[in-house]
């Protein structure tokens, strides 16, 4: 598991690098799994009795995990409820000192574990189902659910059966290898879903630019197009109004030619603001062509768009 967590690290660390927006949250990654790599490996020295540095260096690997899942879906997470969970571990491993407090610590350190990985989850399905449109979001976070469900067992284990907790961290155990078994495929289904997010993402902006003119952002002719035949086939559906505005920009070609096309290019870039913001947010504005502009207007009879024309025109 160390090793597989350190090659992750190393494979992140080299994303962060070559990334741009995303250099802080592909940092986090590998953050969590140099993490849970030392972690791993110093549990495997002092699995008998794992001193409370240790247990805290694994669960700051899981709240670098989710930081960085959150920066990257676009919700950042402060440092309070961290720093919370953190202080309740803490606290746990001064008290479990005390043999008889041990069941109580168990539970404590599982239960803060489940607690990261099942909010993981359920900011990832959100992402997947708001964000995504995915068809069958739980997929995006079922490796973090199973992860959280697994620990939030043994922190129930640890409070239903106290006594089982020595026995399953100081005997070579079934359920101490079944569970590092599993660890290993949740290690690789997490791995997975961390490259899902990221060829999501990256197919997004894919599909970003083959449907946005590259210099005003605006729909370009093929999406224009797309979007006349999806709502002229919910007219002939559902007798759906809808008005299209076709838009020419007067004396363009004396900008172009008194001031240069850079000039020309920033004056397209201004219009192409200034209509979007004067529109409705269902309202689809694209660019036809050069100077030209086409607005979508779902809902819209004729007197309604004569009313928007005359805005923009304005």
């Amino acid at each position: 598991i160390a090793v597989m967590q350190a090659m992750a690290a190393l494979l992140w660390g080299l994303g962060a690098w070559l990334a741009g927006a995303e250099r802080v949250a592909l940092a986090h990654w590998s953050a969590y799994a140099a993490l849970s790599a030392v972690t791993w490996f110093l549990l495997a020295l002092y699995f008998r009795s794992p001193p409370l540095p240790l247990v805290l260096l694994g669960v700051c690997s899981v709240i670098a995990l989710r930081r960085g899942i959150r920066l990257y879906i676009g919700r950042p997470l402060g440092w309070a409820s961290p720093a919370l969970l953190l202080a309740l571990v803490a606290a746990a491993g001064a008290l479990g000192q005390d043999a008889a407090w041990r069941p109580q610590q168990a539970a404590i350190n599982f239960g803060v574990l489940a607690l990261l990985y099942l909010s993981t989850a359920w900011d990832l399905r959100r992402h997947a189902q708001e964000d995504l449109h995915w068809r069958f979001p739980l997929a995006l976070s079922l490796p973090l659910l199973l992860g959280g469900l697994a620990f939030g067992s043994r922190a129930l284990r640890a409070l239903w059966a106290p006594e089982s907790v020595a026995a399953e961290m100081n005997v070579h155990s079934a359920l101490n290898v079944g569970s590092a078994l599993s660890y290993i495929v949740l290690v690789l289904l997490l791995l997975a879903t961390l490259m899902a997010l990221v060829v999501s993402r990256l197919l997004g902006r894919l599909q970003h630019l083959a449907r946005r003119d590259p210099l005003t952002g605006l729909l370009n002719r093929r999406a224009m197009h797309a979007a006349l035949d999806q709502h002229a086939h919910r007219r002939r559906r559902a007798d759906d109004t809808f008005s299209v505005l076709m838009i020419d920009v007067d004396h363009f070609k004396a900008v172009n030619d008194r001031h240069g096309h850079e000039a020309g290019d920033r004056a397209l870039t201004h219009i192409a603001r200034v209509m979007t913001q004067a529109l409705r947010t269902q309202d689809r504005v694209g660019r036809f062509g050069g100077e030209e502009f086409l607005v979508l207007l779902p809902t819209s009879d004729l007197a309604r768009a004569r009313a928007a024309a005359e805005t923009l025109r304005l």
